[in-house]
């Protein structure tokens, strides 16, 4: 193995090991993770090894529209290029964004984010702060059997200037790193940032096939009486061969409360569903769902 990869792979088993590191350098430790990989976010589960690229194999999300927010919960699975170079315990890094409200579309619930985070590129959960996490986003994820905790999240705001980072010549950036922000930054909405929980875990994800789920969430913009969902499927190395359109193994599901109904714009059609309806859809690349919810419940807001 060349000394870059295996130099690479010792610094993720160190990082793997936090629990052993003093705490004082334990948020060092973590943004220098970030930022050696920081623009690879993407809207699904992202699977975060260069080195070994594993892509999702299977998809199955949840999305439940409510006046006040959307509720949504996935399972998804991993299949690796290069399995059989990884140990059974290799770590795997997973990226989960969340699209959060920027603070001008905000509810008075979500400006309580705003309050508590400010607009950081990096961010520690702490004791003090897991109240405000917890009752906003409200993340919770298993890998197998095991509840994986977040402690971190990165956000991608409009107001930060990225290209000021990217041009730092300590952080080795790459060609491929570079476009993936630039894809990122083509598709955020402007309403919209991107909230980036890191997923760890040295469980074997794909040797051992384990399932990712998810339960988090997702607040919605405040615009008028209207409130609006977002959400962009991207699928970082697919392989050619494999194809989103079976439902059987990559879905979302949307339904809509009983108190509300939404008009959905996803792959080019439009769907209006009323209170309790459901719409199940195949998820494409760089294809971007919105939804706008509405309620007599609602209050107006400028």
């Amino acid at each position: 193995m060349d000394k870059p990869r295996t130099l690479t792979r010792k610094f993720f088993w160190q990082f793997i090991c936090f629990k052993t590191t003093p705490a004082s350098l334990f948020p060092q430790l973590t943004i220098t993770l970030f930022v050696c990989a920081v623009f690879v976010a993407q809207a699904n589960p992202l699977p975060l090894i260069e080195l070994d690229p594993f892509y999702i194999a299977s998809e199955k999300l949840v999305v439940t529209l409510t006046p006040e927010s959307a509720v949504v919960a996935g399972t998804f699975t991993f299949k690796s290029k290069a399995s059989a170079t990884n140990p059974p315990d290799f770590p795997n890094y997973i990226w989960l964004p969340v699209w959060l409200p920027e603070p001008a579309q905000a509810d008075t619930v979500t400006k309580r984010f705003w309050d508590t985070f400010g607009t950081n590129l990096f961010n520690r959960i702490t004791a003090a702060r897991h109240e405000t996490i917890d009752l906003i986003i409200g993340l919770k994820a298993t890998l197998g059997a095991k509840p994986i905790e977040t402690v971190d999240f990165l956000g991608l705001y409009h107001d930060i200037n990225l290209d000021r980072l990217l041009n730092r010549k300590f952080i080795p950036w790459d060609k491929e790193r570079k476009g993936t922000l630039q894809l990122l930054r083509n598709h955020l909405d402007p309403e919209f940032c991107c909230l980036v929980f890191p997923i760890v875990s040295d469980l074997g994800l794909t040797q051992k096939s384990l399932p990712l789920a998810v339960q988090y969430h997702q607040p919605l913009v405040v615009s008028g009486k209207e409130r609006k969902f977002y959400y962009v499927p991207m699928f970082k190395d697919l392989p050619e061969d494999i194809s989103t359109l079976d439902t059987n193994i990559y879905r979302i599901s949307l339904t809509v409360a009983t108190n509300c109904q939404a008009q959905v714009t996803v792959n080019g059609n439009h769907y209006d569903l009323r209170p309790g309806q459901s719409l199940t859809i195949s998820p494409k690349h760089l294809s971007a769902i919105r939804a706008t919810v509405t309620a007599d419940s609602l209050p107006v807001k400028p």
